[in-house]
């Protein structure tokens, strides 16, 4: 067998990514893996028989394997945490390189992992174990780094993230890390250094390189140059800005920015070129330049691509000491297969499938692309001749990953850059020249400030250059589009049919022949059955309204009856340093929902938490037009780039109020908030309140509409307010007279109350006396902190509300 390591690992990985499907537990798991390779050694003789039951016995070993990982033991630190947040002390490691930043309010925030061996709760203390994701808020008395053991006191709780079909979900990322738990400590809480030293005196000294690499580039670069240094050089990327990541994503070289194998190789020349001029005997160059890239693999965070590629080299070096000729295929196999080993659940991280895939890519796809471009050595005997190889050449390898990898990345970024094909050409000979560059300003800094700084000048101008070059590509017609995410099964057929290119054109099994062709129909049809199912399946006479998960704030998707889409706010952001919710939520849901255009976006009011998404959302988005209470902000920055950015998209603005009426296919939005005639101040009273109608079904959208606005409406409208499903105003928050907010909430008399709110706010939102009166009219609640996403489908004559986690 030419590729052992690569038929091993292929019902393993397939057995991992199938766990889930599985309701058996891990003992019937392992036996069935331990009886097929039982058959499998009983059959030997018959060789087809016995590889098909060796490789049902790896697909359940992978099977057991990741359910065997994620069973935690009975002392795990995941079993101190409950629904409800509680402080307790930690006593445990450090065991990364603690970051520190800014929060969106300014605050420093120093992020770390902690191997926990010990909590107190109650008084006493106990054994524990597990590691437990770290935020300790304030400037640190002490400076904390790898390897001290440490005590601390904050709040434990579960994984806080944002919960939203089809995206990223936090927790789950978390868990990829084997972290159950996260620990917030507020400013000047208790943080107590037990001992200093390091256990992994290697892994500590490369985290202290890193630490003054980040440091020297900070001193001698300006922004965004620094931040882009620090991503390329040691994977920091905290400073890296959003509109240089969108420019990269855009134009499919967002490996450049994320520390890769293509790094990995990079770095290993510049080692491999410098030990040369030192006329030292090959083998001992390999060596010592291995070695020098498993330091820099821990400098660079060990991340999958930058262990991938270490493994790669080594096991070349180790093949050339002993005179093996290593296969590519194979060494990325083995690889993986040993990442897998430590940890399976990493089958499921991104950074994993991309850096296997582009390589799996290249070393398949570039041979056919090569015969395909006529790459023969005919071609290369004249100058001219050779140029042009190398030319296609390098469009050979850069298709060739594109092929490979655009799947994945349209699952995680909703998008297809052709434009890679070319840009590639450009970022990758820019990003070898930064990073020789970057490694000569290292090695300037100790002993010259005037030639480190010089160094830091041409390479912050070669930086803007690079960006300049990528963001003009990035703006070309055509250079990506965007798109919903390819589902799990059609990744799993379009790779299979990747895998037919390595497989010889006829399989025979005893009489059965299997030929390639064969195998590439069935998976052309299973394709066509899946994505002729899908449009099946689309209702465009249902009307379905999304509240999304946004954090504090506000977001709705109404899905109109025909086609047409209105959003209702667009939740935070607007600022760099902040969370956006449009780029990290609404955007790529309306994406996955194949939706490019919005014919419609009401911003109920002004403020951060409801209009902040828009900047992006106009920016990535055909938006027909946007309505609003047509108040005017002094003073206010997010209002002012609103204005300026639908201005300059001429997007048609309409103030909207008391009386006006939307009418859609088999309905109608009715403004209910603010009155007309009303001082437009922007303030929560003025805000916009809407209801949706659709024949027996009625939907309240109250905005942040507080006292004044509710008493109006309770007495204007009396029991028009009665509504199916009400958006509690306010986010739940005290908003005036509990007298008032009684009265409206039992005029509106809902069967459901929808509260948009975040865990552990600030705000400390939803009030006890909100949720009290709601208890006390006995009205279901859902909350985006508890439930996520909450989706409601209404029909001709029923309607239904799904929640994405079911926690009431």
């Amino acid at each position: 067998m030419k590729r052992p390591i690569l038929y091993i690992l292929i019902p393993f990985a397939l057995g991992i990514t199938s766990s889930a499907i599985f309701k058996a537990g891990p003992v019937y798991t392992f036996s069935l893996s331990a009886l097929f390779l039982a058959f499998s050694v009983i059959y030997s003789r018959k060789a087809s028989l016995s590889h098909i039951m060796l490789y049902l016995a790896l697909f359940f070993f992978g099977v057991f394997y990741l359910q065997n990982s994620v069973m935690l033991a009975g002392d795990h630190i995941s079993r101190s945490v409950s629904d409800a947040p509680r402080t307790v002390f930690l006593q445990g490691v450090v065991s990364d390189d603690p970051m520190a930043g800014l929060t969106p309010y300014h605050k420093i925030k120093t992020n770390f992992i902690l191997n926990v061996d010990s909590v107190k709760e109650s008084g006493a203390w106990r054994r524990t174990r597990g590691r437990v994701n770290v935020s300790l808020y304030g400037p640190v008395k002490n400076p904390l780094h790898f390897g001290q053991k440490i005590v601390m006191e904050g709040v434990l709780s579960k994984p806080i993230g944002l919960k939203n079909p089809g995206l990223f979900d936090y927790e789950k990322y978390l868990a990829i890390k084997d972290i159950y738990a996260v620990l917030k400590v507020k400013e000047g809480g208790v943080v107590e250094i037990v001992d200093a030293d390091a256990a992994n005196r290697v892994k500590a000294a490369a985290y202290r390189l890193r630490n003054w690499i980040r440091t020297a580039v900070d001193t001698h670069f300006e922004a965004p140059y620094s931040g882009f240094i620090k991503a390329i050089m040691i994977g920091d990327r905290t400073d890296l800005r959003y509109n240089l990541n969108d420019d990269f994503i855009k134009t499919g070289t967002v490996h450049a920015i994320a520390i890769s194998g293509l790094h990995v190789g990079l770095i290993a020349a510049i080692f491999l070129g410098a030990l040369a001029l030192l006329r030292l005997p090959k083998k001992v160059n390999l060596v010592l330049t291995a070695c020098a890239l498993v330091l820099y693999m821990f400098i660079a965070g060990s991340s999958p691509p930058v262990v991938r590629a270490v493994i790669i080299f080594v096991v070349f070096v180790v093949g050339y000491l002993i005179n093996r000729e290593s296969d590519m295929l194979n060494s990325l196999a083995f690889a993986a297969f040993i990442m897998l080993l430590a940890n399976p659940k990493e089958l499921f991280n991104p950074s994993f499938q991309l850096s296997f895939a582009s390589i799996a890519g290249m070393v398949i796809f570039i041979p056919v692309i090569n015969v395909f471009l006529r790459m023969d050595a005919a071609r290369r005997r004249s100058f001219f001749g050779k140029a042009g190889a190398y030319l296609l050449s390098a469009v050979s390898v850069s298709a060739g990953a594109w092929l490979s990898t655009w799947p994945i990345v349209a699952h995680y970024f909703n998008i297809i850059s052709p434009m890679a094909l070319v840009a590639n050409l450009v970022v990758v000979p820019a990003l070898f020249v930064l990073t020789a560059g970057s490694f000569l300003f290292l090695l300037a800094v100790p002993f010259s400030g005037f030639l480190s700084g010089s160094l830091a000048h041409a390479l912050s101008v070669f930086c803007k250059a690079l960006f300049t070059a990528n963001h003009f590509l990035a703006d070309l017609p055509f250079a990506y589009f965007r798109i919903s995410a390819p589902s799990g099964v059609m990744m799993v057929l379009y790779y299979a049919a990747i895998f037919l290119i390595v497989l010889p054109p006829k399989m025979e099994f005893k009489k059965i022949c299997v030929r390639r062709i064969d195998i590439l129909i069935v998976l052309l049809i299973a394709l066509n059955v899946m994505v002729w199912s899908d449009a099946a399946a689309v209702n465009r006479d249902a009307l379905k309204i999304t509240f999304l998960d946004v954090g504090q704030g506000d977001s709705a998707l109404l899905e109109l009856p025909g086609g047409k889409n209105v959003l209702i706010d667009a939740g935070p952001g607007g600022d760099e340093e902040r969370f956006d919710a449009a780029r990290s939520v609404i955007a790529p849901y309306l994406w996955n929902r194949k939706i490019n255009k919005l014919d419609a976006v009401i911003v109920t009011h002004f403020h951060e938490d409801h209009l902040g998404g828009m900047l992006y959302l106009v920016d990535n988005f055909k938006v027909m037009s946007v309505m609003d209470n047509g108040a005017t902000c002094e003073n206010s920055e997010i209002f002012d780039k609103y204005r300026r950015a639908i201005k300059n998209k001429k997007i048609n603005r309409v103030t909207i109020g008391d009386g006006d009426a939307i009418n859609f296919n088999g309905g109608k939005i009715i403004v209910l908030n603010p009155a007309k005639g009303s001082a437009l101040a922007d303030s929560n009273e003025n805000s916009l309140v809407l209801k949706i109608h659709r024949k027996h079904f009625d939907a309240l959208f109250c905005g942040d509409a507080s006292n004044v606005a509710l008493a109006r409406m309770t007495a204007q409208y009396g029991d028009f307010l009665r509504s199916d499903v009400i958006k509690i105003p306010h986010h739940g928050g005290n908003v005036g007279s509990d007298i008032i907010v009684k009265d409206f909430l039992n005029t509106a008399n809902a069967d459901a109350a929808v509260i948009s709110v975040a865990k552990m706010n600030k705000y400390r939102h939803p009030s006890k006396k909100t949720l009290a009166i709601l208890n006390a009219l006995n009205t279901p609640i859902y909350q985006t902190k508890d439930n996520g996403a909450i989706m409601i489908s209404v029909d001709k004559d029923s309607y239904d509300i799904k929640p994405y986690t079911k926690n009431n």
